[in-house]
């Protein structure tokens, strides 16, 4: 009887280098974070297992839903077929808050058009802080498949984290990459032998608690890197504010101004400044958008068709809709739904890349958290009134003041930024590298127009992953 059954147990030690919002739901436009019964933040585990399984079929050959996806992840019934149940099974995470604690962020949508607030755009998410840690626990029981096999599956798993996961609700605001801050750990259990089988009784009941965070079991294994290709690619660059200029990203929470500096406290309780993924998403969106165009893309949200839209008297909010589904009419959208990512039905380039209506993008922009130093150093008071431009004269109770990020060489507030891109194209990174460049120039602002809005490009952009070398080729080009 002895090898005839195998559980392999896999254990990923995650951190959130930008926090994380796990949500379970929420009430109109706030949107809360998931909770076990004692109130601590969890990740589920079907949501873990949902992204993986994304991730894992999106770098197989072939087609999105693969037999081998589904014999691996399981099959819903079709038909009068009886569903397949997964041979792997994901627990729920508690998240570990360290010294920091959960927080709520506000966000908002800006029309590339108008410059102006979208209709309706305005809403909160509650995340957890930088740096969260949580310990996951993959356990794999399939019968029919040999230890070989097995293990091999399970270091994809780890290869595809390894490269880059993005978990939680709301990631295109900046949060959810999940990075191994530790080498994961392995455990193999023969159910044949009667000590392993005493041995998988103890740890099975040891782990369904969520709080053992630390579960240890003999036997272990710690696992090396994987050495498997990824599809994901990743570029570390760290953006700073040039020297006499300044930035803000206000979130409306400011105590003493109008609009102060964003600021997160990380696990570690140490305070940083932080600039909104989101907000470089939406401006590095523009431009690409303004680029493909150039070339005689086919975009979703071009200028002609803005005009036109506004001239039949509609709505800014029935144009944010009509770009969602990019512009494609009612009957069409089921069958598009069923390969969002067929150039043939899809033609927006943007929307293959930053997502859509249809489909989550490809494109992953991080947070940027600057360590918050002496703030007379890094910030700036600054004071602002209205004019009338009829009279000329002072608005009356018009006067107001912010605060803004400095630059300033004794104190340099620098923001280290991931971006993931998964299966990139060569356009998508021409297109990127030409809007760094656009940024570095200060072409492209960023946040509060009571600032200038100046970021540049400081230290050595690092890349892995598929196509490293075409970008870093493409950006030495744009500064060129």
């Amino acid at each position: 009887m002895s090898g005839q059954r195998f559980i392999h147990v896999l254990t990923l030690p995650l951190i959130f280098p930008a926090g994380l919002s796990a949500g379970e739901g929420g009430d109109g436009n706030l949107l809360s974070i998931a909770r076990d019964g004692k109130g601590r933040p969890v990740l589920r585990g079907s949501a873990l297992a949902g992204a993986l399984r994304h991730a894992w079929s999106a770098s197989q050959p072939g087609e999105t839903e693969s037999a081998a996806t589904r014999s691996w992840f399981g099959q819903a019934p079709q038909g009068n077929e009886t569903p397949t149940p997964s041979p792997l099974r994901v627990g729920d995470c508690v998240l570990q808050l360290g010294d920091g604690g959960a927080f709520w962020r506000t966000h908002n949508a800006i029309d590339r058009h108008r410059g102006a607030v979208a209709d309706s755009a305005l809403f909160s998410l509650e995340s957890v802080p930088p740096k969260a840690r949580a310990c996951c626990v993959l356990c794999l029981d399939a019968p029919g498949r040999s230890a070989q096999e097995a293990l091999v599956f399970l270091e994809s798993l780890m290869a595809l984290v390894q490269g880059g996961l993005w978990l939680g609700g709301n990631t295109a605001r900046g949060v959810g990459l999940a990075q191994l801050h530790d080498k994961p750990k392995l455990w193999s259990f023969d159910l044949g032998k009667h000590d392993d089988l005493t041995r998988w009784l103890d740890a099975d009941y040891q782990f369904r608690d969520s709080c053992q965070t630390n579960w240890q079991c003999p036997g272990e294994k710690t696992l090396e890197p994987a050495t498997q290709k990824t599809f994901v690619l990743r570029i570390d660059l760290t953006l700073g504010i040039p020297r006499g200029q300044d930035m803000v990203v206000g979130d409306g929470k400011g105590l003493d101004d109008i609009v102060e500096p964003q600021e997160v406290i990380d696990c570690d309780g140490k305070p940083h400044w932080r600039l909104p993924g989101s907000s470089l998403r939406g401006v590095l969106r523009a431009w690409m958008t303004r680029l493909s165009a150039r070339e005689g893309e086919r975009v979703a949200d071009d200028h002609a068709q803005y005009a036109k839209e506004f001239e039949g008297q509609q709505t800014p909010a029935a144009h944010d809709v009509r770009v969602g589904w990019c512009r494609k009419p009612q009957h069409d959208r089921a069958k598009i739904q069923e390969n969002p990512q067929d150039p043939d039905a899809l033609s927006c380039p943007i929307a293959h890349l930053f997502g859509s209506f249809y489909a989550r993008g490809r494109i992953h922009i991080s947070d940027g958290l600057a360590p918050k130093g002496i703030i007379s150093q890094q910030t700036h008071q600054r004071m602002h009134v209205a004019v009338d431009r009829f009279s000329g004269g002072v608005n009356e109770g018009a006067l107001f003041k912010n605060r803004v990020l400095i630059g300033n060489r004794q104190a340099d507030v620098r923001f280290p930024v991931t971006i993931t891109i998964q299966n990139p194209l060569e356009k998508e990174l021409r297109w990127l590298a030409q809007s760094l460049r656009a940024m570095n120039m200060g072409l492209i602002r960023v946040g509060s127009a009571k600032a200038s809005g100046r970021l540049e490009l400081v230290g050595q952009t690092q890349t892995q992953g598929p196509m490293s070398q075409e970008f870093l080729k493409l950006v030495k080009e744009c500064e060129a």
